[in-house]
């Protein structure tokens, strides 16, 4: 059953003894360091959805700050905390856990891209329009979905949603993260429909525009006003934070494959 980004339960875990909780991961998936980059991904994908290793089995009560906020439990937990405590999250952290283990089974950093995403219509509604401060205090949830961004041998790269099982993820051609920050800093960048055409259309049917995409080691641990920032500029150093872009009215098809 697929995942919405925003809904979150919890249950605490631990992580055996002597290994890491990431290492644990990899030893739990099976993966090896021979395997192909296809094989760990789709063992870590087993590992993370079919077998819901950190998905909560039952609620338990509110965490303390800054957990008590569901969206925090997405941003403000590393990829090891997020494997040890089994406490809930969503797409956020089923992206970084799932980077997390490609990372340790031998996938290298520079290879691997965190992609943020916001729903259009709440774009709109931070940013309307490039050149701008964001909205102060905007009557928006922000809601949107992370991904995983990949390069494979053949030097393309694909953009993958971390919340799909093993057996039939969804995917698309996607850039290199060069040509995604180059990008990023003119025009809006449209995820491809075809990397989240099964999440809910009354949720995600205006489409999603990238806001940042980090290599493991930069991911920014913020919180859920931050976030707004985030989504407006890409970092928390402006202040206000200025918009860089606007919604596209027309998202573009796929991207071509990288070169």
């Amino acid at each position: 059953m697929k995942i919405i980004c925003f809904i979150f339960a919890s249950i605490f875990s631990t992580a055996a003894f002597g290994l890491s909780a990431i290492e644990k991961a990899v030893s739990d998936a099976g993966i090896q360091q021979t395997d192909t980059l296809e094989a760990k991904i789709d063992k870590a994908l087993w590992l993370l959805n079919e077998k819901r290793y950190f998905y909560p089995e039952k609620p338990i009560g509110k965490l303390p700050p800054p957990l008590d906020i569901p969206y925090q439990l997405d941003s403000m937990r590393t990829p090891e905390q997020i494997l040890e405590q089994k406490v809930g999250g969503s797409c956020g952290s089923s992206a970084l856990a799932f980077a997390a283990i490609l990372k340790a089974s031998g996938v290298a950093s520079k290879d691997i891209q965190i992609v943020n995403s916001v729903v259009n219509k709440d774009l709109t509604i931070i940013c309307p329009k490039a050149g701008l401060p964001r909205v102060q205090n905007p009557q928006s949830g922000a809601p949107g979905h992370v991904f995983v961004a990949i390069r494979f041998p053949s030097n393309t790269w694909k953009i993958i949603n971390s919340i799909d099982g093993s057996r039939n993820y969804e995917r698309a051609d996607w850039y290199a993260p060069d040509e995604v920050q180059k990008r990023m800093k003119v025009e809006a960048i449209a995820i491809p429909r075809s990397a989240f055409k099964s999440l809910p259309t009354s949720t995600y049917g205006s489409g999603l525009t990238v806001f940042q995409s980090w290599s493991p080691e930069e991911i920014l641990l913020h919180t859920y006003e931050q976030r707004y920032d985030l989504i407006a500029s890409g970092n928390l150093k402006d202040s206000p934070a200025i918009c860089r872009f606007t919604t596209p009215k027309n998202p573009p098809p796929l991207p071509p494959p990288t070169q």
